[in-house]
């Protein structure tokens, strides 16, 4: 269709979409949704700048109950599983779409790399017959924790794999001491936790960089931490705590060399002393998401910007029947990924993503991406209302939420047609 072609279209589809649209929320919510009966748990995992979302899919159907899945331009779609597993899931992704994450096997469970339609097996240390993935960055470097062998109580270590696995180690090199590598960022930094020497069942947030593992601290008076993300500025987010108690956890920040406390979220309320919060990610603007316990004892998911916090409760529609709990992931153009718990079907848990009114880097309506709203826009804007896999390939790189959901209210099609003629015009 030539480009007059593409503009006639759009117009006489705008007619159509005029009939049924709706005023759009500040921020856009978008239902990932499910693949079909008998899957009533979807939960998100992680989130590149591309708007893409790993998901754990949960089906109650056969006896491959668990799907890695992702959600890319408007769909979701179970992963290629590694050759006999039980089940798998990815939980970390890439702005290449590289993702890591892990498949079961019975008693066993491997870490893989899904990268260029490969599913690649990234091994265990030693003779370790469980390994998890957490973590990914630019270069698909990955990073997670292993068990050393299979007896009854073995040491589980961090590991990198930089194209074979590397053992992290622990941060004073004993004998019976665990670590975990939870994230990694571009420039190869890792963060996650190691005991300490004859300190069993307390654990301080480390990072290793320059084959060094540093000690990150603790919040004063605790002797418990971890860190679980680092942005590709060094900020690095986790938790600290007296003891590992849930209910005892503070939120913090790690950055310029000092420790931050940003939680709780409200002073606790008698018989409460205290309201747990808890870090899950950060973005190169130092935003931070994550979850707290406001009154009356409810857990809410928060952003934390400009050292305020925002309730997901503010960022979605009033009557929203979704409580989004668990705010996992958060990218550079502000976009949050999300899992939610029905508020009365209690045991339905679906993922989402909140879009804000205007993306980082990805304005609305440039539906090539090229740093314009322009003529130039018309075929790919079409091509994504009607050949998807065709706009996928040619514009990858796009943000297909932030640059195409022009009306906001969640989803791509007919309805975004009259606002992008709109901003076409210069309105």
């Amino acid at each position: 269709m030539n480009p007059v072609g593409q503009l006639t279209y759009l117009l006489i589809c705008s007619v159509v979409a005029l009939t049924g649209e709706s005023a759009a929320q500040e921020w856009a919510v978008t239902d990932l949704g499910d693949l079909g009966p008998g899957s009533e748990f979807v939960a998100a995992y992680d989130l590149n700048n591309r708007g893409q979302v790993t998901v754990d899919c949960l089906v109650y159907v056969g006896n491959d109950p668990t799907l890695g899945c992702l959600w890319s331009h408007g769909q979701l779609q179970a992963l290629p599983e590694p050759s006999g597993a039980r089940s798998a899931r990815a939980r970390a992704i890439n702005d290449a779409g590289d993702m890591a994450g892990d498949a079961n096997y019975a008693a066993d469970t491997f870490p893989y790399l899904w990268t260029n339609g490969q599913v690649i097996s990234l091994g265990t240390l030693g003779t370790g017959r469980v390994a998890v993935a957490f973590g990914i960055n630019a270069s698909a470097q990955v990073v997670g924790a292993s068990l050393l062998d299979d007896s009854p109580f073995p040491e589980a270590h961090a590991f990198l794999w930089n194209d074979s696995l590397i053992d992290l180690g622990t941060f004073t090199g004993g004998s019976t001491e665990d670590s975990v590598a939870y994230d990694i960022n571009d420039d190869g930094v890792i963060v996650g936790s190691s005991q300490r020497a004859n300190q069993s069942g307390y654990t301080i947030a480390v990072m290793w960089q320059d084959g060094q593992i540093v000690d990150l601290g603790a919040l004063p008076g605790d002797r418990w931490s971890e860190a679980v993300a680092i942005n590709n500025l060094g900020q690095i987010v986790g938790t600290s705590a007296q003891t590992y108690d849930a209910n005892g956890k503070d939120a913090v920040l790690w950055s310029d060399g000092q420790i931050i406390q940003i939680g709780p979220l409200e002073p606790p309320t008698p018989p409460y002393s205290h309201f747990f919060s808890e870090c899950f990610d950060i973005n190169d603007f130092g935003e931070i998401v994550g979850r707290g316990i406001v009154n009356p004892y409810l857990t809410v998911g928060f952003l934390w910007r400009n050292g305020e916090f925002t309730l997901t409760t503010e960022l979605v529609p009033s009557g929203f029947e979704w409580r989004l709990v668990n705010p996992v992931a958060i990218n550079n153009a502000g976009q949050i990924a999300c899992t939610g718990i029905h508020s009365i079907e209690t045991w339905r848990v679906r993922a989402f993503v909140l879009t804000p009114p205007e993306c980082r880097g990805f304005p609305r309506g440039d539906a090539n991406c090229d740093g314009a709203i322009d003529n130039f826009d018309i075929d790919p804007f079409v091509d994504a209302l009607t050949n998807v896999d065709r706009y996928a390939a040619e514009h990858g790189a796009c943000n297909w939420l932030c640059n195409l959901d022009i009306n906001r209210d969640g989803v791509v099609n007919n309805f975004d047609i009259d606002p992008f003629v709109m901003l076409l015009a210069g309105g």
